[in-house]
């Protein structure tokens, strides 16, 4: 039983508050849309044009017009399709299949530019890193630089040598 019902006709506004603020206690149902005109930026968590002190339980998509800063963890349980670039400033860590079509490692950035990639646990098969590629298809180029491989190595294939250096030592 309502206290107090106003009732109005499509296109006509029921309530008009035309000063001063509305203070509602209790849980509040609306069974329409919510339009919310006033346009202030938010430029932290206790400011902008609409201001809430608790969650936020959304059932459907939600759009952001703006940029969207989160503070603090972000889960998603699902797929994250993100188109444009992505920059992440601060360790990231795959727990599942890294997949996708190229990579590239800035040499300028601040941690050096070095890929890095090293395994504790043990592992269930021989490799660690594994590059295969077609017939005909450079797998691994290194294009400058040293390689230094540490510990015993297997070739299967053919090896070619182009440089005509000769060697001083045994």
């Amino acid at each position: 039983a309502e206290l107090v019902k106003i009732t109005g006709t499509a296109g006509q506004t029921a309530l008009q508050v035309a000063a001063g603020d509305v203070d509602i206690q209790g849980d509040t149902t609306i069974t329409g849309v919510i339009t919310h005109t006033k346009d202030t930026e938010s430029t932290s968590k206790t400011t902008g044009a609409c201001v809430t002190a608790g969650g936020v339980g959304i059932a459907k998509n939600i759009h952001v017009g703006g940029t969207a800063d989160i503070t603090g963890n972000t889960k998603i349980t699902g797929t994250a399709d993100i188109t444009g670039n992505t920059k992440i400033t601060g360790t990231v860590t795959v727990t599942g299949l890294l997949t996708g079509k190229t990579a590239a490692i800035d040499p300028n950035a601040a941690a050096g530019g070095a890929l890095t990639i090293s395994n504790s646990a043990t592992q269930t098969s021989a490799e660690l890193v594994k590059i295969t590629g077609t017939a005909g298809q450079t797998a691994l180029q290194v294009a400058a630089g040293d390689v230094d491989i540490q510990g015993d190595t297997t070739i299967t294939g053919v090896i070619t040598h182009t440089k005509d250096t000769e060697s001083t030592s045994k």
